[in-house]
């Protein structure tokens, strides 16, 4: 790709970074599917074996899944998102809003415990070895982008593709108040990149990153503006999703992606708690939200 990064192409991407010096690779986000670690074999097997250590953006089984059949000599992941890392059911619970088998089919992915062996603080920039690590919460709690010296920003899943939203109509976040700020933060940078690495969609050149971001917000907004306006008068969560659902018009519709909307909608929901916006509301049994008047 651009000196020493390098891009194994799939949904999610992974980007290798190697460092010449120390004889070392790093791997950001090693991905899903039974071929991913045979390539990224293949890839180290390139570079002339060497060690390699893994870095993950954020804990969800479609980017980690391939580290069982690898052999890292480092896994690092944020404090945040660490104990989903670990523990698959803490990962099941938090990105599906409910307690789920780790082995339940219904989940889009499905990846084992893996060992998280250093911790880095999700709340504040970091490096790991010549990697720049930067917060982009929202996606989940502990969200990071993972920069090489080459300019190379692995986004994850803080910016999606432009075929990604339209498949899924509505991005996913835990916290979508806070993904917005987090691709805020992405615009700025973006003009000082060479490349913009999102975990599902096309590589796009820092310089052109701008339009690929601003779809992305302009998305957010506008769930967030049909959310804020069906808010007027009382309505529960699964009124919020198929009024979501019937606007969007996502082209893949199942029950997993349906739990992982109402994760969504919920997160939106404790960002207007937080601003102190909306209140919940008991009706006949069922419980409502609104906007504070």
């Amino acid at each position: 790709m651009v000196g020493s990064s390098y891009v194994e192409r799939g949904s999610p991407a992974t980007v290798i970074f190697y460092d010449h010096e120390l004889n070392r690779a790093y791997l950001v986000d090693p991905g899903q599917g039974e071929d991913r670690p045979r390539r990224l074999k293949r890839s180290l097997e390139q570079l002339g074996n060497p060690e390699y250590h893994v870095v993950l953006t954020h804990y969800h089984s479609d980017h980690l899944e391939a580290i069982a059949k690898l052999t890292p000599v480092e896994v690092v992941a944020t404090d945040l998102d660490s104990p989903a890392v670990r523990r698959p059911d803490i990962r099941a619970a938090l990105t599906y809003g409910m307690y789920l088998d780790p082995n339940d089919k219904l989940m889009m992915f499905r990846a084992p415990q893996i060992a998280v062996t250093k911790e880095v603080p999700a709340s504040s920039e970091s490096s790991y070895g010549r990697l720049r690590l930067i917060p982009l919460p929202g996606h989940t709690e502990g969200h990071m982008g993972v920069l090489t010296p080459d300019g190379v920003l692995h986004a994850g899943d803080a910016i999606f593709g432009d075929r990604t939203i339209a498949k899924y109509g509505i991005p996913y976040h835990r916290r979508l108040c806070t993904a917005r700020e987090s691709l805020e933060s992405l615009a700025r940078l973006a003009p000082s990149l060479e490349y913009v690495v999102p975990g599902h969609g096309p590589v796009v050149r820092g310089s052109e990153a701008s339009a690929l971001i601003e779809l992305n917000i302009k998305r957010l907004d506008e769930v967030a503006n049909l959310i804020e306006s069906s808010l007027r008068e009382p309505i529960g969560i699964d009124q919020l999703v198929a009024s979501l659902v019937k606007a969007f018009s996502p082209q893949e519709l199942e029950p997993a992606n349906l739990l992982l909307l109402r994760t969504t909608v919920e997160g939106y929901i404790s960002c207007l708690r937080s601003r102190e916006a909306v209140e919940p509301v008991i009706v006949n049994g069922s419980l409502l939200w609104r906007l504070r008047p």
